[in-house]
């Protein structure tokens, strides 16, 4: 143990180490704020004036307008919002949200808004997925909401897998168990759950420069040949280096995490927690998750996904003399999933992404976009959600390329 405190202790001495901390707690900061500055709306006053808010104050004056919504939501307050919406269409003799007076919106749709964005969904064409005007809605109906909500999912995974029963029925089953009703709080926002993704792929960044070079500096600097001198210079030294790189690492990547998730939600508020993911994403999304649960999930699998990264990136650190030559494949390793998301297609773009270690942090293939998603993979005659495949991989991957690194580390002692 002591060794391990005096490595992790050299590492977090060396400037290198010590600028890519600095630029990970400051892209924390930078990437939980900046969310807030895409809130903007604009009312007009009795006088006549328009006034404009951005930022923390628009939040504010959101949360404000819609204090009547928060809470549980039943098929009542959903029922009152559709009404309410076909009113002012009625009133104003339009058929879309952006015909109306900018007043008009903020004053009476927008106080209701997030209670009907899933309505028009669940009530689209079971056959071609298009959604109703939602003048086209009887709004008794709603009063069987969630019933409605139970139908539309078997219609969706009959449109989305039609030729995967075995999808279907594991998406209907699973959205059974989904805690209903919802819950919503004002003030929630997609774009921080975007940019916590966003975050944990320039924080895997960081830790790839921070990994890369455990071996191959001392290879390039000629250390390596005095520590195999040592009595503990072996697979010992091997094993406590690597420790100390996935330590050091896992610290920057959860530190970062944590300080992003308390700002960002300082600002958002905290109620906002509480909300239930199918309330900010498909109304029939799969996880029985609210937003604080969907953020620690994400967080959580992408500590798997830096521990699959790391590890590749010590083997390529083991096998290479050049520092230079480590860092640029970790940072290959790091980005690739984005080149194959575009580049190949369907099915096989689904397994490699899975497949490589870097895909559950890597934007439109992390696991947050996985699991508000309704992709599967058939394994062996069984349909199984793309969320489980990549922790499955990621759990294999980890002591595979930790084994391999350490057998490079020693065979580079022989040669």
């Amino acid at each position: 143990m002591r060794l391990l405190y005096l490595e992790i202790k050299r590492m977090l001495k060396v400037k290198r180490i010590r600028i890519v901390l600095i630029l990970a707690v400051c892209l924390s900061i930078l990437l939980a704020y900046l969310p807030v500055t895409f809130e903007s709306v604009s009312y007009t006053e009795e006088t006549g004036n328009i006034v404009e808010l951005k930022g923390i104050k628009a939040v504010r004056y959101k949360k404000n307008l819609q204090k009547d919504i928060a809470g549980v939501v039943t098929d009542q307050k959903v029922r009152m919002a559709v009404e309410e919406c076909q009113k002012v269409f009625h009133e104003y003799g339009v058929r879309d949200y952006y015909e109306l007076p900018d007043e008009i919106y903020v004053k009476r749709i927008l106080p209701v808004i997030p209670l009907v964005k899933g309505v028009r969904e669940v009530f689209a064409n079971p056959s071609t997925g298009m959604a109703p005007n939602i003048l086209e809605i009887d709004a008794a109906e709603i009063e069987d909401y969630y019933a409605r909500c139970e139908e539309w999912v078997a219609s969706l995974m009959e449109i989305e897998q039609k030729d995967n029963p075995a999808a279907q029925d594991f998406a209907v089953r699973t959205y059974h168990n989904v805690e209903k009703p919802y819950q919503y709080y004002p003030g929630t926002s997609r774009n921080a759950m975007d940019y916590q993704i966003l975050l944990a792929l320039g924080i895997l960044i960081l830790c790839t420069m921070i990994s890369t070079p455990v071996f191959s500096s001392d290879y390039q600097t000629g250390a390596n040949d005095i520590f195999r001198t040592t009595k503990k210079g072996g697979i010992y030294y091997g094993n406590i280096k690597i420790a100390a790189g996935i330590l050091v690492c896992s610290g920057v990547y959860l530190a970062c995490m944590a300080l992003y998730l308390i700002i960002s939600n300082g600002l958002f508020g905290w109620e906002c927690t509480k909300t239930s993911v199918q309330m900010v994403y498909s109304i029939v999304n799969l996880p029985d998750f609210n937003i604080g649960e969907l953020q620690l999930a994400v967080m959580f699998g992408g500590l798997l996904s830096v521990w699959a990264t790391m590890g590749i990136a010590l083997y390529f650190s083991s096998i290479s003399r050049n520092t230079v030559v480590s860092l640029s494949l970790g940072f290959v390793l790091c980005i690739l999933p984005l080149f194959v998301y575009v580049i190949i297609p369907d099915k096989v773009g689904l397994w490699m992404n899975c497949i490589l270690p870097s895909g559950g942090v890597c934007l439109q293939t992390s696991y947050l976009f996985q699991l508000i998603d309704f992709q599967f993979l058939n394994i062996g005659g069984q349909a199984v959600w793309i969320p489980y495949v990549m922790v499955a991989f990621a759990i294999v991957e980890i002591p595979l390329s930790l084994v391999i690194t350490i057998r490079c580390y020693l065979n580079y002692k022989l040669s």
